[in-house]
């Protein structure tokens, strides 16, 4: 496997690919709709006061409609503790609904009247809410209000800036340049397997019939992704991923043409994340992929299972350390259509049966894990997926049926209303129960007024909240 790495793949190999993977930075953004837990539609209920202003709070935050929220975990480089953070804002979130409420978190709707009438746009600064309006005006709202997972990934710049200072000088007129390529390849490669993703995580095997209303065709049998087949998330406008530059001008250029509303609106499934402006985005560098492939997990409590993120994580490393998935950078978006359409037939898939793609996938599974024993990166869990190539009532869509009654809809709102009810009931902030009340309470107010969060040191929790470092010993003590 060694001989076979990148250039790239062998350096990071040589100083110590566990050490450089620990520093990748990392964050989590979770959608999802509060709903009235007795009916199961869209709650009628005002944002919770309590969590202050719905745009500017840094952890909690509306999205496109007024009742889908986003939990946002801040970047940074500990997964555990992220996943940590991330199960506070969920348990801060639930907390702070009114009683009547319960958080939806499927990625396919719930219920809409055919005028959609229950849709209501979030509060925004007036040219975010003057593009939302347009967008609901030209687009089909129920597609709009498909919820996921957004997984962001990003490489240790300044570590990377020194590996092209020593050996990419050569090839690259700039770090930024070199940096740039590495994540077209890092997108590239992200998109190409976009059905493996799909495959092992997909949970949206169904949707209500309500949501098809606008549409020219619906889906009545169970499949593995909704949110990720045709009939899911997004507008018909695909990215060009042959380079930074062809990326900024296929946007550019569908906004031009009216095929983008603007440029915010561009919704496939990997984007290269950097300065605000898009035009900057070649000359000051890509910072980070945001990663937009996945369906909410109804059985995790916060809708994100830790293996996903961990698998998301090691993939990275991977698809870093081994050579480009397409060699020919001219051919790249030629190359990606194909791969589109294997995960649509992915995404399509009886999730009762063995996958057409089992024996792509196994090898690929299998190749991860010689991956990871010549890294000495510990992945047991690896195993776990493995099974579910081959044991389809392991797969998520079908665990997630099997422990629903033959009225999805009606399981789907039981799930919610118990999962509300029994989270309100611990009174520790969930993520951190290990922590004295104190500690707990403390955190909890500072999630509550703006969310600005960061871990500095979990075991001895050591918090930046704001502009103050907290510590449990000196500040939180009983």
């Amino acid at each position: 496997m060694l001989n076979r790495y990148s250039l790239l793949g062998k350096i990071i190999h040589s100083q110590n690919t566990n050490q450089f993977m620990q520093q990748l930075s990392f964050g989590i953004e979770v959608e999802g709709h509060r709903i009235n837990r007795q009916t199961g539609h869209l709650s009628r209920a005002k944002y919770p006061l309590q969590l202050g202003n719905p745009v500017q709070h840094q952890a909690i935050r509306n999205d496109f409609g007024d009742t889908q929220v986003e939990v946002i975990t801040p970047s940074g480089p500990d997964l555990e503790a992220n996943l940590d953070l991330l199960t506070a804002f969920n348990d801060v979130l639930r907390k702070n609904l009114a009683a009547d409420e319960a958080l939806w978190l499927y990625s396919m709707p719930p219920y809409l009247s055919a005028d959609r009438h229950e849709f209501r746009i979030a509060p925004a600064d007036e040219y975010k809410s003057n593009y939302m309006q347009t967008v609901a005006k030209r687009r089909d709202i129920a597609r709009t209000l498909i919820s996921g997972i957004h997984i962001n990934l990003g490489l240790p710049l300044a570590l990377m800036a020194d590996i092209y200072q020593a050996d990419f000088t050569d090839q690259f007129t700039s770090s930024i340049d070199f940096i740039n390529a590495v994540y077209i390849k890092l997108a590239q490669g992200f998109m190409a397997y976009r059905w493996l993703f799909t495959l092992l995580f997909g949970e949206s095997p169904w949707a209500d019939q309500s949501f098809y209303a606008n549409q020219e065709k619906s889906l009545k049998h169970l499949v593995r992704s909704v949110r990720n087949s045709s009939y899911g998330f997004g507008n018909g406008v695909y990215g060009s991923y042959q380079s930074v530059d062809s990326y900024i001008q296929k946007i550019k250029d569908d906004v031009q043409q009216g095929d983008l509303i603007a440029e915010r609106e561009f919704y496939d499934v990997v984007r290269l994340k950097g300065p605000e402006n898009l035009d900057d985005l070649a000359r000051t560098g890509v910072q980070y992929l945001e990663l937009r492939t996945f369906d909410l997990d109804p059985l995790n409590k916060t809708g994100v299972s830790a293996l996903t993120v961990k698998f998301t994580r090691l993939f990275f490393i991977y698809l870093l350390m081994n050579p480009a998935v397409i060699s020919d950078q001219k051919s790249a978006d030629q190359f990606l259509l194909v791969s589109r359409q294997k995960n649509e037939e992915v995404a399509l898939e009886n999730p009762l049966q063995v996958s057409a793609c089992q024996r792509e996938a196994l090898a690929l599974l299998d190749d991860l894990i010689s991956f990871t024993q010549v890294e000495n990166i510990s992945a047991d869990w690896l195993r776990d997926l493995r099974r579910r190539l081959t044991d389809p009532a392991q797969m998520p869509a079908v665990q997630l049926v099997a422990q629903l009654p033959a009225d999805i809809y009606t399981g789907l709102v039981q799930l919610a209303d118990n999962r509300q009810r029994v989270q309100c009931q611990i009174p520790a902030l969930n993520g951190f129960a290990d922590l004295s009340p104190m500690v707990s309470n403390h955190l909890r107010q500072a999630i509550e007024a703006h969310g600005q969060i960061k871990i500095v040191d979990r075991k001895q929790g050591v918090f930046t909240l704001k502009k103050n470092t907290l510590t449990k010993n000196e500040l939180f003590h009983d």
